[in-house]
């Protein structure tokens, strides 16, 4: 273990958000925050399994809720965030957390994983009201926030305990089906799902979201075509056709780099629609001048928006 010296920069040069990482480090006595918090959402599993016992997937998110300060977790129709924590109104040392209603069940069970994870900071109780929303961007990582995402690093170790998944994972392939299976099990969202197992895989991996659509420059090309009508005598030119690209990864440290935009070959994925079950094939990309093979597997999982039904499709990426 790495401990971290005991010298911190000078808050004027740094954000709140800084200070607050940079107190979690001191606090746990390592440089990397994720080790930090991880370690801090474990001994509070640790305080449960103690005194009640932790059991088997699904955790009992509500007991861990409880051990964590959190008095009540209500579901409010139309909340404008996913979900937020605030004291209660008596004044005592206990918080209430509410969450969208109208979203899954673990959807929910994540944004409370997320909201126990900021009682996990060593300032949280200096002002609890300073919590910002969780984001509404299930893709966005809550990248404008170190400390949001964090959090959700939290919620994974809660709702997915590294001590409960990884014996789940034992005799089982990594791919999709797994991804399924242990949604199932932890009542967590396949996002959620995918990217714990590939954080706790042995081997290289990543999980990823595709989407069908043009590249930028097939889109500038489209927009040309359309613009400028074929000369007289010769043949129309024919616009792209939309390819299944990356639009998000989430790899483990020894797994290759998958840049976003890059398509993969449609096989699997028109199957994937076409079956409705989780498909496999194997595909040759090209990435940094190498051509990589990799096992696919595939599922489609429309998403849906304002109403509006998005195609999606979530994969497992593993080097044959």
């Amino acid at each position: 273990m790495t401990r971290r010296r005991n010298v911190r920069p000078s808050t004027a040069t740094v954000s709140a958000v800084d200070v607050r990482i940079e107190q979690l480090c001191m606090a746990e006595g390592v440089d990397d925050p994720k080790e930090a918090i991880t370690r801090r959402a474990s001994r509070l599993l640790d305080q449960v399994e103690a005194r009640e016992g932790l059991g088997t997937l699904p955790v009992d998110l509500d007991l861990v809720a409880s051990f964590a300060g959190i008095a009540r977790v209500n579901d409010i129709p139309g909340l404008a965030v996913v979900a937020h924590i605030r004291p209660t109104d008596d004044k005592q040392r206990s918080l209430i957390v509410e969450r969208r209603a109208e979203d899954p069940h673990g959807r929910r069970r994540f944004s409370l994983g997320h909201e126990i994870g900021h009682t996990l900071f060593p300032d949280f109780w200096t002002d609890p009201r300073a919590c910002r929303p969780t984001s509404d961007d299930p893709l966005a990582a809550n990248s404008e926030d170190a400390v949001e995402g964090l959090c959700d690093q939290a919620a994974a170790e809660l709702l997915l305990p590294a001590r409960l998944v990884r014996p789940f994972m034992r005799d089982r392939e990594l791919g999709m089906d797994m991804v399924l299976e242990l949604a199932g099990v932890s009542e967590s969202s396949l996002f959620a799902s995918g990217r714990r197992l590939v954080d706790l895989s042995d081997r290289p991996a990543a999980f990823a979201v595709f989407t069908p659509r043009l590249s930028k420059a097939q889109v500038r090309l489209v927009e040309q075509i359309r613009r400028q009508p074929s000369l007289p005598g010769f043949a129309e030119q024919e616009e792209p056709q939309p390819r299944f690209r990356l639009d998000y990864s989430h790899g483990s440290p020894d797994m290759v780099f998958l840049p976003r935009e890059k398509s993969f070959s449609a096989d699997p994925f028109t199957r994937a629609l076409g079956s409705g079950e989780v498909e496999h094939a194997r595909d040759e990309v090209n990435l940094h001048g190498r051509t990589h093979s990799f096992e696919i597997s595939v599922l489609h999982a429309p998403l849906r928006i304002e109403g509006e039904i998005r195609d999606r499709y979530l994969a497992t990426v593993i080097p044959a």
